[in-house]
């Protein structure tokens, strides 16, 4: 009975998006060891900003307000976009 149902296109759409499910199953277990580390990496370099006494603040707000055309201040804009997509997913 079950190989009746599944012998035509919606039985075989059924097989593939089981495939597709347990393929992304088996590619995030494999990242999600990495994924954690990276996460454990960016919340102890923000937890180190978050340290940071008024005078360092003030600083790199002028540095970041100074180059904010600058390819640094992109990448710096890139990584915390990263980062708030990577605290987005984990929410």
């Amino acid at each position: 009975m079950a190989d009746t149902q599944l012998d035509n296109l919606k039985g075989q759409l059924t097989i593939l998006k089981s495939a597709v499910e347990g393929f992304a199953i088996s590619i995030g277990e494999t990242l999600m060891p990495m994924v954690k580390n990276i996460v454990s990496k960016i919340q102890s370099f923000v937890d180190w900003l978050n340290n940071l006494d008024e005078g360092t603040r003030q600083v790199i707000v002028k540095v970041i307000v100074c180059h904010r055309n600058s390819a640094d201040f992109k990448l710096l804009l890139l990584f915390y976009r990263l980062i708030m997509h990577i605290y987005k997913l984990l929410k």
